[in-house]
């Protein structure tokens, strides 16, 4: 499983949509969803926002 699909998934299990998430950490809901696809990966202080806002640890969603 990749970020994107760990991302995706985190997100669905915190019953949560794509724009509540970007609304969270302040990003477009379509730069979401581009890394929710796989188009394109976060930075790493992107990456950080998000866990954060998931509840998870940057580990997590790195690696599973």
């Amino acid at each position: 499983m990749g970020l994107d699909q760990r991302l995706r998934y985190y997100r669905r299990a915190r019953g949560m949509s794509q724009r509540e998430l970007a609304a969270l950490v302040k990003m477009a809901p379509e730069q979401l969803n581009r890394y929710e696809k796989g188009h394109i990966q976060p930075t790493l202080s992107t990456t950080l926002r998000l866990a954060r806002a998931l509840g998870v640890s940057v580990g997590k969603l790195l690696e599973g």
